[in-house]
């Protein structure tokens, strides 16, 4: 495929209007590995694959460069440790005063992206996963 071809349909990021739940999933995964690098709580793909997710260093390559899906059961991990580290920035002395602007923000995405793999997860009032807020 020519980069033409291939451009409009990775240029639109309009998370909303994906119409397959597996398109969803992948979108999510992704924009989670680039929350977790952008905040400096992974280093690479490889760390973000063993310590968020539990799989093979390779995993997240693997699943953008083959365009598969990942499990509910993998999503649900990302949930609950984007909502962990969240909660452990919360509780940190620190949080909120004016001098903690990476902490701060830090928080800000990550609740951001725990809304967004919510959305994800629970279209449609689907709720079996058993994950506390």
């Amino acid at each position: 495929m020519r980069y033409e071809e291939v451009q409009p349909k990775i240029s639109n990021p309009i998370y909303p209007l994906l119409a397959n739940q597996d398109d969803n999933y992948l979108y999510v995964l992704n924009l989670a590995y680039f929350v977790y690098h952008k905040v400096k709580l992974v280093r690479d793909q490889h760390q973000f694959s063993v310590r968020v997710l539990g799989k093979a260093p390779s995993y997240l390559s693997c699943m953008k460069a083959r365009n598969r899906t990942p499990s509910r059961h993998v999503m649900e991990r990302l949930l609950k440790d984007a909502k962990y580290q969240a909660t452990s920035i919360a509780t940190n002395n620190h949080f909120g005063e004016d001098y903690a602007t990476h902490l701060n923000n830090t928080h800000k995405q990550l609740k951001a992206l725990v809304h967004a793999i919510e959305q994800t997860l629970f279209v449609d009032g689907e709720c079996s996963s058993g994950i506390e807020s």
